[in-house]
């Protein structure tokens, strides 16, 4: 049976534990082994943390945001599309 956590793999979450005075923390969660989480903080940067946080320390996963969707990046630039307009000179479309 899969754990319900691994459906947010590459996802953005913010993980509370369950001491209430410790302060969330928040990054990609990268993966769930053997009752550990994987958080990446600060991911393809120069200060890139990887955490391991056990699960029975963990109160909630807030999901935040998805992983980017590849095929939804614009990979032309965006151009305006050109006018009919003859009258106007070429340096004005």
């Amino acid at each position: 049976m899969q754990n319900p956590i691994e459906r947010h793999i590459g996802w953005m979450v913010e993980v509370h534990y369950s001491s209430y005075y410790s302060n969330p923390d928040r990054g990609i969660l990268r993966d769930v082994v053997d009752q550990w989480l994987e958080l990446v903080k600060n991911p393809d940067k120069p200060r890139e943390e990887a955490l391991l946080i056990p699960i029975s320390a963990v109160r909630l996963v807030k999901p935040l945001n998805p992983p980017h969707d590849e095929g939804s990046r614009l990979v032309r630039p965006a151009t305006a599309p050109e006018s009919d307009d003859d009258d106007q000179p070429a340096e004005r479309r």
